[in-house]
């Protein structure tokens, strides 16, 4: 849908360009939060946090787990996502997000070395603090 949006006649392009390209996903995320914070900016903007879950079949991804997830209203297997978006009367964009990893899964290290996840672990919310302390600091250059 994204590629028909953009003029593509199928979604290969972009998928290519996400897939198999070479590229730092925290230095595009910096670069989107500071261009919609320089666009989008207005005395009434709020920081809106917000977590979303991704349902999974299988065990190996990173924060793989069974634990509760709004988006099917139960506890299912899934990876559970923290976002943060930036909202004016000019617009919204969103401008952060993290990988909740459960404790169970960061105390496992088989299975962290299996999904390549590095020692530097936190719980949901230090997740959506992250986000926060990010955004504030980008917003005061």
């Amino acid at each position: 849908m994204r590629a028909e949006a953009a003029g593509d006649p199928g979604s290969w392009r972009q998928q290519a360009v996400l897939g198999r390209s070479h590229w730092d996903a925290d230095a595009l995320r910096d670069m989107v939060r500071h261009y919609a914070l320089e666009t989008l900016a207005s005395p009434g903007a709020v920081l809106v946090i917000d977590e979303t879950g991704f349902l999974k079949q299988g065990q190996s991804s990173c924060g793989v787990g069974r634990q509760y997830t709004g988006s099917v209203g139960k506890i299912a297997n899934c990876q559970i996502g923290v976002f943060a978006a930036y909202v004016s009367d000019k617009g919204c964009a969103f401008i952060d997000r993290q990988l909740y990893r459960p404790k169970d899964r960061i105390n496992h290290s088989i299975r962290r070395q299996a999904a390549h996840v590095p020692d530097s672990l936190c719980r949901r919310d230090d997740r959506a603090e992250a986000c926060c302390r990010r955004s504030v600091r980008l917003g005061r250059r």
